[in-house]
């Protein structure tokens, strides 16, 4: 039989909260980072990760608050084709690609792209620094939770302001423009301005 407590059922609170990707409960993030500086851009989430895939948190918090032709850099599961995401090419066969580019290009260009976002991995890292945050140990409200990881966005925030260096800056930033890879040179703009 199902349980249910205040008439929220028990069964679908556990089920919204359980990341297939994990298989544990838990709630889900997004952390945007600047492309070139050691900038924590914004923290969204803290939704059901059962109910909220990356690209939907992202479609609800992070595309509202982006330019007309503005992109963000993301992984592979970010497939879009409204192109708001610029995610890793998919290469078929070794043959051709699915944007329709020399392989030699789009080899080039996810080189590049898993440079640009090994960044990102690197402040994963930093966060996840924060044992406290793992949702087997923290035994409070989800609403606690959204704090405190906000708390920790905001400490290793500083930690990036105070050594800019933990994060390597790309040579170059690769974009595809009109069926075409270009490559932007990514002009580091000093941390400490």
């Amino acid at each position: 039989s199902t349980q249910s407590t205040g008439g929220v059922d028990e069964d679908d609170v556990y089920r919204a909260m359980r990341s297939h990707k994990f298989n544990f409960h838990g709630l889900r993030y997004a952390v945007v980072l600047h492309m070139t500086k050691s900038i924590i851009v914004d923290v969204h989430g803290g939704c059901p990760a059962g109910r909220f895939n990356d690209i939907t948190i992202a479609r609800q918090f992070l595309v509202p608050k982006l330019l007309n032709d503005e992109q963000v850099m993301a992984d592979k599961g970010y497939q879009d084709p409204h192109r708001r995401f610029m995610a890793p090419i998919q290469l078929r066969n070794h043959r051709r690609a699915t944007a329709g580019l020399p392989v030699e290009e789009c080899e080039e260009y996810n080189r590049l792209h898993k440079q640009v976002m090994g960044r990102h991995e690197k402040v994963n890292g930093l966060f996840k620094e924060f044992g406290a945050l793992a949702v087997r140990k923290f035994r409070h409200s989800p609403d606690k939770h959204r704090a405190c990881f906000h708390a920790v966005a905001q400490i290793t925030q500083v930690r990036l302001f105070l050594n800019p260096r933990l994060l390597d800056t790309p040579a170059y930033i690769p974009v595809i423009v009109d069926g075409q890879v270009l490559y932007h040179t990514s002009t580091r703009v000093p941390d400490d301005d």
